[in-house]
């Protein structure tokens, strides 16, 4: 888990392996075996924490770092050199199910605990086919190791009780692991009671045979007095199998799903542990024979029954709380609590808690964000050469895809105009004009700071680029080939356009905030929308031409046209205060034309930067050739002016699109602004304006 989202060398406690160059995890990746702990910051001990008095191994943990120590345990006390060794060598435990924090609070455990699941390789099994109800036949199953602690006698006896010798109903227990003579004394016990539909086997059997064992059961059994955590169960609920367990420790976490059945243990027995030098630590639950046959003939019924299958989703829900990909943040959390800014759109995980004392230790001794972590998987977007939205769309781009990649924890933005011409090598700009070298990171003037940084740490070049990663492409095409302005027609009429601007919009919600004023500003700009039926239209200027299939840029007509027809369309009288249009253009005679034709149904911002009728005049008189080169923009024209460069006509952009995402309607162009308004809200109506035959 840790592999996913850090840099990570494992420390084998088995000296042999610690002679290897390598670690080939189950999943096929390579993790180097650790040769200097002195380089690491972290230090996560899953080991046996003590074994007994020739047990020395929590000594392989150094005394620098966080130092984090994984507890699993199945009885109600620790033993206390356990406890000793917590309080003394570790600065926080971490616990797979929830039941163990009061066993570790009330054993004397004084440093912070959190609560973080073992994480399984569950996909393949909540992929299958759902079961149907069993037929004539019903097995059942139970897979856990041979030891006196895990009750596999009691379920033989209760099986035999409840089902005697049925030809219907099948039993097979199988462990990789017995204990002492637990195995010889359950076949004998199997031998003594005279049943034929038990069967008990013992070796070797792999994950996926394991899985499959599962898999081809209709119910599985595991009715141990206590359990640390316990796998199978989880691979049975993930099977969509149903499951009759005992209600006790990391079984705890599983009850409730319909297809559940607990055992209570009503009887409490010391616990006692040969492999610990023979050890009294506690107590342990203990099942009755009675109950068990009870919840045996309940699974049966249920088994056969329509519900079985239709209640397989939920116990599947259940059990993906227990995948690698829902528990990628918690682990994270354990070494840098921020991370679950990053994360937040994620629902809470039900199990994973992280207190705050444990994040505060974290914090102390890794840093804010991991800053002492020698990867902290922070990237970093620069601003490029481009018109506001191109630069806007780039980064949150770079921000919805790497939100999927665990080895990045924080996507920021960085605008500052001295650093773009410095990193990026150019001396002035064609087209960003919306800021001068001194002015700082100019995403801060227009949003608030992302994550849960404040405007100083995103002004800090230090911070910034301090062991950061930047993307080498400006868009990332690969995942999003049809973002760019140029292809953006096609993403408009792509079949899945809607679901791409649910996922960019879920990105924009949680990590763009602009800056109040200006939101203020459009706010009481749209108090005039209120039970209206509001069109946006972006009229483009004519330059734009070579951003258009076709290369052409609709005219005014075409959108005046269009609006008369929208207003029809949706049977609304044209002189009626029903309805409403505001305008984001960047050409003063737009504005006029529109109003002359539309009157005061039109609205707009007054206060924005456009073309004058002398420089369209002077636009008109290029040749054709010249008309489509860039230079012509209107942001060109400011940008080739540096006495005119600032961040208001930032300002004024921003404001103009967040009024276009309020409207019920947009008439649009191809532009990277109409690609952001489609983000900024999914459920807006958006209509491409198709090219003038004649431009």
């Amino acid at each position: 888990m840790f592999s996913r989202s850090f840099n990570t060398c494992y420390l084998p406690l088995d000296p042999e392996l610690r002679r290897e160059e390598h670690i080939t995890l189950p999943n096929g990746r390579s993790v180097v075996v650790c040769r200097d702990t002195e380089t690491c910051n972290v230090f996560f001990f899953t080991g046996v924490l003590w074994n007994g008095v020739e047990d020395f191994n929590y000594r392989l943990v150094p005394k620098h770092g966080l130092r984090l120590a994984h507890v699993n345990f199945d009885s109600d006390r620790l033993p206390k050199r356990w406890v000793e060794l917590l309080n003394e060598s570790f600065d926080g435990a971490v616990v797979p199910s929830r039941h163990l924090v009061e066993v570790l609070r009330s054993s004397g455990v004084k440093r912070p605990i959190s609560v973080v699941p073992v994480a399984l390789d569950l996909d393949q099994l909540l992929a299958q086919s759902a079961p149907f109800p069993a037929g004539a036949t019903v097995r059942f199953c139970s897979v856990g190791a041979f030891h006196p602690r895990k009750g596999a006698d009691l379920v033989v006896e209760a099986f035999a009780e409840a089902f005697a010798d049925s030809p219907n109903v099948s039993l097979r227990l199988h462990s990789n692991l017995a204990f002492g003579d637990t195995l010889d004394r359950l076949r004998a016990r199997v031998m003594d009671l005279g049943v034929h539909n038990v069967e008990v086997t013992h070796g070797h059997l792999s994950e996926a045979d394991t899985q499959r064992l599962i898999s081809q059961s209709e119910v599985f059994v595991s009715c141990s007095g206590g359990e640390g955590y316990s796998i199978p169960p989880r691979q049975a609920l993930a099977a969509g199998r149903a499951v009759v367990i005992s209600a006790a420790g990391g079984h705890l976490d599983l009850l409730g799903p319909p297809g559940v059945f607990p055992v209570e243990p009503r009887l409490r027995v010391p616990a006692r542990y040969p492999e610990i030098d023979n050890g009294l630590f506690g107590e342990r639950g203990q099942v009755q024979v009675g109950d068990i046959v009870t919840q045996l003939r309940a699974a049966l019924t249920y088994a056969r029954s329509a519900a079985y299958a239709r209640d397989v989703p939920a116990r599947r829900a259940r059990a993906s709380a227990f995948t690698f990909s829902r528990l990628v943040v918690p682990y994270c959390e354990l070494i840098d609590f921020n991370i679950r800014t990053f994360r937040r759109d994620e629902p809470p995980h039900p199990i994973a808690r992280i207190p705050n004392e444990a994040a505060a230790v974290a914090v102390s001794l890794v840093g804010s964000h991991g800053s002492r972590l020698r990867d902290p998987g922070k990237r970093v977007v620069l601003a490029h050469d481009g018109g506001f939205f191109s630069v806007f769309n780039t980064f949150l781009s770079h921000l919805v895809w790497d939100l999927r990649d665990p080895r990045c924890h924080m996507v920021l933005p960085d605008w500052d105009v001295a650093r773009i011409m410095r990193i990026r090598g150019v001396s002035q700009f064609t087209s960003f004009c919306y800021g001068r070298p001194g002015d700082g990171n100019l995403w801060l003037r227009l949003f608030e700071a992302p994550f849960d940084l404040n405007d100083e740490s995103l002004d800090d070049e230090s911070f910034l680029w301090d062991r950061a990663s930047c993307p080498t492409s400006l868009v990332n095409e690969s995942r999003e080939p049809h973002l760019t302005y140029v292809h953006a027609h096609r993403l408009y009429r792509d079949r899945d356009f809607p679901a791409i601007r649910i996922q960019y919009h879920r990105a924009y919600r949680q990590h763009v905030h602009i800056r109040p004023p200006i939101v203020a500003e459009v706010d009481q700009m749209t108090r005039a929308f209120q039970g209206r039926f509001m069109i946006g239209a972006h009229v483009r200027h004519p330059s734009h031409s070579v951003e258009q299939p076709g290369g052409v840029v609709p005219g005014v007509d075409s959108y005046l046209e269009r609006v008369r027809a929208l207003v029809d369309r949706k049977g609304i009288r044209p002189q009626s205060d029903d309805w409403g249009l505001f305008l984001a253009t960047d050409q003063e005679r737009v504005v006029a034309r529109f109003r002359e034709e539309f009157g005061e149904h039109v609205l707009s911002f007054p206060d924005v930067r456009r073309t004058t009728a002398q420089e369209d005049q002077r636009f008109e008189s290029l040749s054709a050739a010249d008309r489509s080169r860039d230079g012509n923009q209107l942001q060109h024209l400011v940008a080739a002016d540096r006495t005119a460069w600032g961040i208001r006509m930032a300002e004024e952009v921003v404001r103009d699109a967040l009024a276009l995402s309020r409207c019920s309607t947009l008439l649009h162009v191809v532009s990277n602004v109409a690609t952001a308004v489609a983000f900024m809200n999914p459920a807006l109506e958006m209509e491409l304006m198709i090219p003038d035959a004649d431009p």
